[in-house]
């Protein structure tokens, strides 16, 4: 199908005739309509999610009473399908002298019996940071409403420890396993040296009769000599249960940086771990997800699709002042499905098989005809929507197959994509306005010398081609609220056995939230961006030159709302 813009002219104009929400009937704000956000104040960390008799929930970190960083609690969720959210009372409270200065990160640990166990951070006026539990209050409460804290708290604490674990970094709990009879658990702990910190994951077991609270210190499992730096948030699980063979992820937020994955051998019997991830661009551990408002990511067992799946905190990314005056602050990614790629030593993250129940109104197109230097509109508008992007070229590509009508710099120029001149250019521009006043452009810079026959000749079939994915916002907001830092990060191809190489991006657009999945979600890439105009709801297909035997497609469909009205 052919987008030419004045045929995306007459289609825009077809379907507000025919009942679809024009532009400033769908405008409101930017809270997101279908990602997680608070009901009102401040949130940071995902803590304890889990799945126990038929409810999704979610805990996180937050100030109920307002929206900044000050005196957490532990707020509460539920849902039936990690979707559509209702919001309950907080759950725990800063109100013991060993957790008065706040109550910090954890997770969630069912038991054998069935009863879940939180252990959590807590951290005291003197900034001492401790480990303490809680448990249900009464278990035939089908929502967990209450919450006790043990009269034995708290149950770990720095005695014991090497001497060079620093007690104000001695934080978030992972969740519990059973490994050689007994339950093994992990905190993350700062090591002190002369002129720095480093982070080190240290190992707890406690005996299965305990209910998780009496731990004794077994080893340092892991010490963070890759990035440096206090590791926040660990995660530790097999990444595929029903194989008993399977690898295990290890995951660590780098302190104020970013979350990062290697995956494992473990070997339970002597406790001993093995990073077998391949290195990409700075070591065995990579990205989660490569936009910088991503952070602190907390992961859970879902028996209902047999995954784990991984929910990762967005933070504000403009000025305090807009983002405290709308009186709440933060949002989640979607339900992130955690899964070996082919290669079976790497990890992909996929949307939850649940989010394809949001979609509504649609549009797809299949061998679109892209005109070079002509973004073309799709007939669909909204701040709420999902696009799938898919690009196929020839492979091998010939230099005589590539036809360009101005030089790339045109297109550099528009759209603030730094790139060599013959780089390929394929992409959509995200919450664009009517005059393009306002636009957030995401793409692939495809290297076409990597796909010349010769270069395909040499190439051994089994490493994967590698490409580049970024999302540009400098001009996202045209009151320059947000920030303008372009986000961009590599990934892998794998090179096909037939005569075509495909690219794809799997994005989520959600007012101020956007969320990519590239290339089956061997790359992830989150950013919030801040429109300032009611218009901005346009999509645009673009590139800058016309390949010979292309092919272009896109599925796409407006979303609908899965969290509550805003407000108390």
């Amino acid at each position: 199908m052919k987008l030419l813009p004045w045929l995306v002219v007459l289609l825009l104009a077809i379907t507000a005739a025919a009942g679809g929400r024009c532009a400033s009937a769908e405008y409101v704000e930017q809270r997101p309509g279908y990602h997680f956000t608070p009901q009102e104040g401040w949130m940071n960390d995902p803590n304890g999610p889990m799945y126990i008799n038929g409810f999704y929930h979610l805990f996180y970190q937050c100030n109920p009473f307002n929206p900044w960083w000050y005196e957490i609690h532990w707020c509460h969720a539920i849902s039936t399908d990690a979707l559509h959210w209702t919001y309950l009372p907080f759950i725990l409270a800063p109100d013991h002298d060993y957790d008065a200065y706040g109550v910090y990160s954890g997770s969630t640990t069912i038991q054998d019996n069935g009863v879940p166990v939180i252990v959590y951070t807590g951290v005291s006026m003197n900034l001492t940071q401790t480990q303490c539990v809680a448990y249900p209050a009464n278990m035939s409460d089908p929502y967990l409403t209450n919450w006790t804290k043990s009269a034995n708290n708290p149950i770990i604490t720095t005695s014991g420890l090497p001497t060079d674990i620093d007690p104000k970094n001695f934080r978030d709990p992972t969740t519990a396993w059973m490994a050689n009879g007994q339950w093994n658990l992990l905190v993350s702990g700062g090591i002190i040296y002369p002129n720095d910190r480093e982070g080190s994951i240290l190992l707890f077991t406690s005996p299965p009769s305990s209910s998780l609270s009496e731990w004794k210190f077994n080893k340092i499992l892991y010490t963070n000599n890759d990035s440096g730096g206090m590791w926040n948030c660990p995660d530790f699980f097999q990444i595929d249960r029903s194989d008993p063979n399977s690898l295990w992820m290890l995951k660590g937020s780098i302190f104020g940086a970013y979350d990062a994955w290697s995956t494992l051998k473990y070997n339970q019997a002597q406790q001993v771990v093995e990073l077998v991830s391949p290195s990409m661009g700075g070591g065995q551990f990579q990205y989660i997800d490569i936009g910088p408002s991503y952070y602190a990511s907390k992961s859970f067992f879902d028996p209902n699709i047999g995954k784990q799946v991984l929910i990762g905190w967005l933070q504000e990314e403009e000025n305090t002042t807009y983002s405290q005056a709308r009186g709440w602050v933060g949002a989640y990614t979607l339900p992130r499905v955690v899964s070996l790629d082919t290669d079976n030593v790497s990890v992909v993250f996929t949307p939850h098989p649940n989010v394809v129940s949001l979609r509504d109104d649609n549009f797809n197109a299949t061998c679109i005809s892209l005109i070079p230097g002509f973004p073309s509109r799709i007939p669909l508008i909204s701040d709420q929507l999902e696009l799938i992007f898919r690009l196929q070229l020839p492979y091998p590509l010939s230099s005589d197959s590539i036809k360009r009508t101005r030089p790339s710099s045109k297109l550099l120029e528009r759209y603030n994509i730094v790139a060599p001149d013959d780089t390929l250019v394929y992409g959509l521009n995200v919450r664009a306005s009517n005059e393009d006043e306002e636009f957030t452009p995401m793409f692939f810079a495809i290297d076409p010398s990597g796909l010349s026959e010769e270069a395909v000749r040499l190439a051994d079939p089994n490493d994967p081609f590698i490409a580049t994915f970024a999302i540009t916002r400098l001009n996202s907001s045209q009151a320059q609220h947000g920030s303008n830092t372009t986000i961009y990060g590599n990934f892998k191809v794998t090179r096909p056995q037939t005569h075509l190489i495909e690219f794809d991006m799997h994005v989520f657009i959600d007012h101020s939230v956007i969320e990519a999945y590239v290339q089956g979600g061997r790359l992830c890439a989150s950013a919030r961006v801040y429109p300032s105009r009611e218009d901005s709801m346009f999509v645009e297909i673009f590139s800058d030159q016309a390949v010979v035997g292309e092919i272009v497609s896109l599925s796409s469909w407006r979303m609908l709302d899965s969290m509550p009205p805003s407000g108390p």
